[in-house]
């Protein structure tokens, strides 16, 4: 070797050394990026999560929400709607029940009177009146402002002796109430003057009776639809749910026919809306059904009524 010729040094990635150092570094560089990448995935996941489930909890909690609000409110809404079918009901039957027992004393007054009449025209005598006599005391009796209205005259043993269909004097007395009188007093029963509900050929009738001196038995009766006039239009035509619009009230019978609507059209005709029907049927059926509220749908509308 010639003197005063320097040794070359090797080049720094040339020593081994430098290459095990960088291969180390490499291999933690990539073990600390691998975890940093599945650590930050993780907290990723857990954020989404997370997110993902606050936002399942708000979302069912405005579903609880929402039920309870319509659950809340058809409770509400349906139990007011039942309240006030449940005083309308109420009023109705108070007025029949006034009314009736207002026209049954009206009746029965009517009935004492004109008996009266017939003795007086009879006092002094003891011969029957004449037909002729009868009609000129009972052909005009009425009740006042209660069309058809009218009195007739039955002997105790239940023949006709004045109507105002002459057709009919002379022949047994048809209807049931008044025959039941008769079988009374043939039975040694007494029997006051008095007031009754009767059917008589698929009508209700409502009347008076009283007894003359003889016996016979003055009756004055009308038609109870005629008789007991209940202003449905101010009963039930002023019903509405406050704060609901278009809300109003109609009265079925028990056969399903409409007694009443705000459409007087509907009036007479069967109900139509499948709920009412179902009660009807359930009516028809002997159950017993009780106040309540329900959930309908009419005509592509869905109905709350009480």
């Amino acid at each position: 070797m010639a003197a005063g010729k320097e040794r070359k040094r090797p080049a720094f990635f040339a020593k081994m050394s430098t290459r095990i150092t960088l291969l180390i570094s490499a291999i933690v560089f990539v073990t600390v990026l691998v975890q940093f990448l599945a650590a930050s995935n993780r907290a990723s996941n857990a954020m989404e999560e997370t997110y993902l489930n606050y936002a399942q909890n708000l979302a069912e909690e405005a579903a609880i929400g929402v039920d309870f609000a319509t659950q809340f409110g058809e409770e509400a809404y349906g139990g007011y709607a039942q309240n006030l079918a449940q005083e309308a009901a109420i009023s109705i039957d108070f007025s029949k029940q006034f009314g009736e027992g207002v026209y049954q004393a009206y009746a029965l007054n009517m009935a004492i009177e004109v008996a009266k009449c017939i003795d007086t025209a009879q006092s002094g005598s003891d011969l029957p009146l004449t037909t002729t006599q009868l009609d000129r005391i009972l052909q005009d009796v009425n009740i006042r402002d209660v069309e058809g209205s009218y009195a007739y005259m039955v002997s105790p043993d239940g023949t006709m002796l004045w109507h105002p269909n002459a057709e009919k004097i002379g022949n047994p007395v048809e209807n049931a109430a008044v025959k039941g009188i008769v079988a009374d007093l043939q039975a040694g029963k007494t029997v006051e003057d008095g007031a009754i509900l009767y059917e008589y050929k698929d009508a209700l009738k409502l009347a008076g009776y009283a007894f003359t001196k003889d016996g016979n038995i003055l009756i004055v009766t009308a038609d109870y639809d005629k008789f007991m006039k209940i202003d449905y239009d101010t009963l039930l035509g002023n019903i509405t749910i406050e704060g609901v619009e278009g809300s109003y009230a109609y009265m079925v019978s028990p056969d399903g026919t409409m007694l009443w609507h705000t459409n007087p059209e509907k009036i007479g005709q069967p109900v139509e809306n499948a709920a009412v029907k179902g009660i009807v049927a359930d009516l028809q059926a002997g159950k017993t059904v009780e106040d309540g509220y329900c959930i309908y749908e009419y005509k592509g509308a869905l109905k709350l009524a009480g």
